[in-house]
């Protein structure tokens, strides 16, 4: 009869593969809309300085002919352009957008969007599904086909999302009345398309050192999402400042536990790149958070191939959404 195996007889690393990243796409709508511009429309009891404090200066929003969908797979080929994998070697694509818009307002469900994209891009060999994890989604699916290449069932694949979600900030705008105001979060969100190529890593170089998450259930109903009843698209509400105490309680046991998967610890120096910038009356200055300026939030997967370090630090990922979620990165090359 077999047992099981107690964790100090698990072999250091029982899996034969590691995976890295090997291109990032981006497709950012042309369309700005400024803070100034959408906090013109509210109607807010006090004075208030939204872009004070999130430090988003303006944000990107989807124009006529732009949804879930066109993001994704533009994304995607601005990915392939930047890799060295054609679209027929990629073994599995996973879509991981939270909004699932084509064809304008149109939400589709099946097929999924990742079959779409798929079929856009010509990845005809491609396994492909969708997932959906709020705003850690993006990095569960790299969790997953990470998973996947280090278990040797395929060498490469894609991740894909296309956020269209600008929809809740329009839709907040006539209702946001205080600062502690349930929809005041949905003001700082931007649309943004965003791939990723991920590959089995060669021996001894650069690889995806850690990926894990926590699911902390009983936070579920701090922020939810559904479509909006009086207007086209979505609403969110969300508790901003009870998600903050909890990332900020949370969160370093989460990340210390990264670091010593992989022999780090606090003391080294790492990039950190948060997905989602403070949003309420007790959270840090804005100069905190200068990357996302531009951009809203959504935007973080386009940092690292801006970002011009060619040999960085570690580099950590952590996310808050329906999930805790940390990415770690190091290597040789």
């Amino acid at each position: 009869m077999k047992t099981a195996r107690t964790k100090d007889e698990m072999p250091a690393n029982p899996l034969p593969f590691t995976s890295r990243f090997e291109s990032i796409g981006v497709k950012v709508p042309d369309r700005r809309l400024s803070t100034q511009e959408l906090m013109s429309g509210v109607r807010m009891w006090g004075k208030f300085d939204l872009e004070g404090l999130t430090g988003i200066r303006e944000r990107r929003v989807c124009g006529e002919n732009e949804d879930s969908y066109v993001l994704s797979r533009e994304a995607a080929l601005d990915c392939l352009r930047y890799s060295s994998y054609r679209a027929e070697d990629l073994e599995m694509i996973i879509c991981c957008s939270i909004s699932k818009y084509k064809n304008g307002n149109t939400y589709v469900f099946e097929p999924p969007l990742s079959l779409y994209v798929k079929e856009a891009i010509g990845a005809t060999r491609a396994l492909n599904f969708d997932i959906a994890n709020a705003c850690a989604g993006m990095l569960t699916g790299v969790s997953i086909m990470n998973d996947f290449i280090r278990r040797g069932v395929i060498r490469c694949g894609m991740v894909i999302s296309g956020e269209n979600i600008t929809s809740i900030s329009r839709n907040a705008v006539p209702k946001v009345k205080t600062i502690l105001s349930s929809q005041l979060a949905s003001l700082t969100v931007g649309d943004c398309g965003a791939a990723v190529v991920l590959e089995r890593s060669p021996e001894g170089k650069a690889a995806l050192a850690v990926t894990d998450y926590v699911t902390l259930a009983r936070y579920s109903d701090l922020c939810i999402g559904w479509a909006c009843t009086d207007s086209p698209g979505a609403q969110m509400v969300t508790d901003a400042r009870k998600i903050h105490q909890v990332a900020i309680s949370d969160m370093p046991p989460i990340i210390e536990k990264a670091l010593q998967a992989t022999g780090l610890s606090f003391g080294i120096s790492i990039i950190l790149s948060p997905t989602r910038p403070p949003c309420g009356p007790s959270v840090p200055a804005a100069s905190a958070w200068p990357t996302i300026s531009g951009f809203g939030q959504r935007i973080s997967w386009s940092i690292s191939r801006n970002s011009g370090i060619r040999r960085p630090p570690p580099i950590f990922w952590p996310c808050t959404g329906s999930s805790r979620k940390s990415v770690s990165s190091r290597g040789s090359g």
